[in-house]
């Protein structure tokens, strides 16, 4: 995997993580700092840097827990724009090995024929939804700088079936 996707895959991997977890629904939601949990795999590097800053630039005061681990697995992506990751998480600090399944989705456009192509920044952008035909709409939170990033799905505690 070259080195600009593993960076890719691991801000994707942890800003999932963060906004799809189980705690993150009430700790968004109650009074007080935000409650994060950071899963890596490599330590905190400049991208978790970049993100606590950007929170504090915010105004949004957080308190952290970081775990640091090894993922592995395998990937899929044979049903491209439609991607399935599965594996395990070993945490450092128990060892204990979690498993996970997700499904990711790559974003595109549709030109005026409704052929997929290449996301365009400003312009509507789109993710296959799971029966491989119909389309899910990017929403604004799902973008970076006006362009539309790949959105992954995990579920820990479960391998794919």
């Amino acid at each position: 995997m070259r080195s600009r996707d593993r960076y890719r895959l691991t801000t994707l991997l942890l800003l999932v993580t963060l906004l799809t977890a189980p705690w993150a629904p009430r700790a968004l939601a109650g009074p007080g700092p935000l409650k994060i949990a950071m899963i890596l795999w490599r330590g905190e590097t400049e991208a978790e840097k970049g993100f606590k800053d950007g929170l504090k630039e915010l105004g949004h005061p957080a308190e952290y827990v970081v775990m640091n681990g090894t993922f592995s697995g395998q990937m899929d992506l044979s049903m491209r724009p439609l991607g399935k990751v599965s594996g395990k998480f070993v945490s450092n600090l128990t060892g204990e090995a979690v498993p996970f399944c997700g499904t990711f989705r790559l974003p595109f456009g549709l030109n005026l024929w409704g052929k997929r192509e290449t996301p365009r920044q400003g312009q509507s952008a789109f993710y296959m939804a799971n029966d491989g035909r119909s389309v899910l709409p990017v929403v604004g939170g799902e973008k970076s700088l006006g362009m539309p990033t790949v959105r992954l799905e995990l579920t820990f505690g479960s391998l794919c079936r």
